[in-house]
């Protein structure tokens, strides 16, 4: 029972964590997608496929300085959790 509830308390807290960078940033979440792609498999095979074309693209400008700014990994967070 102990573990429930810290599992949950946690999810609380990653969440709460997640809006207030959302917050402090100004950052905006992209329009819903359709409901089929925010079934429980499908969001998670998105959620991979955003996550490798993330960091191909970070790879390749890398020698450019690009520096991240979270915005991508916040987007892929509510992939996820189907809130995008």
């Amino acid at each position: 029972m102990t573990e429930k509830t810290t599992k949950c308390q946690d999810e609380t807290t990653d969440f709460e964590l997640w809006k207030a960078d959302g917050d402090r940033n100004g950052w905006t979440l992209p329009g819903a997608a359709q409901w089929p792609f925010r079934l429980p498999v499908i969001r998670h095979i998105r959620a991979a496929w955003n996550t490798l074309q993330v960091e191909q693209h970070y790879a390749a400008y890398a020698s450019l300085g690009l520096v991240r700014s979270g915005y991508d990994e916040w987007v892929i967070y509510a992939i996820e959790r189907g809130m995008c």
